[in-house]
């Protein structure tokens, strides 16, 4: 999860097993009631800290501690038990405990995803568990105002009982209460937190439904056919036959991100696509590492060695002449800054090598298609089929939001190679869930960050129009990979 760019000053670590903050450091940085009075009895290796310090004195400035538990029941969710989240008392006010809280939920979220999708592809008897829920622990944490709060504006909800008098508090009750005169609750309070959940591992990372927001997403319809003619008729015929060459294809290969062990990797005739789910660990570090490396004018995008944050093999630059999009006009200028794109052979290769786990995307994609995961790691081979990678930004402008179109127009393939192209979309982001849709088909719904649609890239389609469109400075981040499938 990308810090805000006005926490530039912070340097924010993800600690296993409490090795980059000890003990004593925990008990004394938190606030006298924001730590639970069991952490120092809890076994050590088994909690997950959230740390940020500052980039030049070093000491903590935000911590959360996490204790992640497995219940002896094989039915019952994973657990992850906060043990404490506090802001230093001097830099509190500035957005860094929300910041602290989403990204030690969204931590926990994907590593947990990540051991049942390694589960699962590795055939283990007893796959992980498939459900994460959050639960506070008992103590003397319970009772600090400020972080119910902000546990509240995530969703959760917060019953306090004095003796047999119960009743919930609202986010506006705790915030009168916060800045009032009474402080925290005291030790004769009953304090109770229900966070949202269960959440669903077998599904994308959605900021929303996370945290327990109702899911009031919804999609421009897309224009009549009467709209589009003469050219309608022709483009249903040839998707047509687009899905049913996936259905001989495709229908029968193994989808090793199914959460399922045997389940088939299947082409759906609704939607014209076949849905995948990515780690969200994944996705969420590819998002990372291009939205860090744009240029402050976002005209590019470079290509930096994660081993060697310094060096530097390459950029890549967006294209300003696509105009089948959904924007009010054309502006090629604006359109160059929201996309990204590489195509010739040297920017494939800095592509491969630099962005941290596209590998691991394209070998499971390739995975799916029955071609050789080992491609990944021969970069000749790979090559022969490799057409195109991009990388989108769909803002309220929409230069990157697509209308009707075929990608083997756009990506210049011989007549020959046209048949046999396979794309890939993949949603990076989790803010919103967006969509997209195969002409004379159903949408397919991406839910964040995760989800993922692969295609006949031949077939006519084109993105779904957020209604309203992503908030100003929060756009919908995808990728899209292009491969030629070899002659059978």
């Amino acid at each position: 999860m990308e810090a805000p760019r006005e926490h530039h000053w912070l340097s924010w670590f993800v600690d296993d097993g409490l090795r980059q903050v000890g003990l004593q450091e925990a008990v004394e940085f938190m606030d006298s009631t924001g730590l639970a009075e069991a952490f120092q009895d809890t076994v050590q290796p088994t909690c997950l800290a959230i740390i940020a310090r500052h980039t030049e004195w070093q000491h903590l400035v935000a911590l959360a501690i996490v204790r992640l538990d497995s219940p002896c029941r094989q039915h019952l969710p994973k657990t992850a038990t906060v043990l404490g989240l506090c802001v230093d008392a001097d830099h509190r006010g500035k957005g860094l405990g929300t910041f602290l809280y989403r990204k030690m939920h969204r931590e926990v979220f994907a590593r947990e995803q990540l051991s049942l999708f390694w589960s699962v592809v590795s055939g283990a008897t007893a796959p992980a568990r498939d459900a994460l829920r959050f639960e506070l622990a008992p103590g003397s944490c319970r009772r600090t105002v400020s972080a119910l709060l902000l546990y509240a504006r995530h969703g959760a909800m917060v019953t306090v009982a004095h003796g047999m008098d119960a009743k919930p508090w609202t986010v506006s009750m705790l915030e009168e209460r916060l800045l009032g005169t009474s402080g925290d609750f005291n030790y004769k309070a009953t304090v109770t937190v229900t966070f949202p959940g269960p959440l669903c591992l077998r599904g994308p990372y959605e900021h929303c439904a996370s945290f327990g927001i109702p899911d009031t997403t919804t999609f421009l319809p897309p224009p009549a056919a009467s709209d589009l003619a003469p050219a309608t008729d022709k483009w249903l015929a040839q998707n047509y036959q687009f899905s049913r060459e996936l259905l001989q294809a495709d229908g029968e290969e193994q989808h090793p991100l199914s959460y399922s062990p045997g389940q088939r990797f299947r082409f759906s005739t609704t939607t014209g696509t076949a849905a995948l789910l990515l780690p969200d660990s994944w996705c969420a570090e590819i998002y990372t590492y291009i939205n860090s490396n744009l240029s402050e004018d976002r005209e590019t995008l470079a290509m930096k060695l994660p081993t060697e944050p310094y060096s530097t093999l390459g950029h890549l630059s967006g294209y300003s002449l696509f105009q089948r999009t959904h924007a009010a006009v054309h502006k090629g200028a604006e359109q160059q800054r929201v996309t990204k794109q590489a195509t010739s052979k040297l920017e494939l290769q800095m592509v491969l090598t630099c962005v941290p786990k596209l590998k691991a995307v394209f070998a499971a994609w390739l995975s799916t298609l029955g071609l050789p995961v080992g491609w990944v790691n021969e970069l000749d081979a790979l090559l022969k089929v490799w057409r195109g990678a991009h990388f989108l930004w769909q803002d309220e402008r929409c230069h990157a939001s697509f209308s009707h179109h075929a990608d083997d127009k756009d990506l210049d393939l011989k007549p020959a190679e046209r048949q046999r192209l396979r794309t890939l979309v993949v949603q990076l982001s989790a803010n919103t869930p967006s969509a997209m849709c195969v002409w004379g088909r159903e949408p397919q719904r991406f839910g964040g960050c995760g989800a993922a649609s692969s295609f006949h890239g031949s077939a006519v389609h084109f993105t779904m129009q957020n209604n309203p469109p992503p908030a100003a400075g929060s756009p919908v981040v995808k990728m899209a990979l292009f491969v030629v499938m070899p002659k059978r």
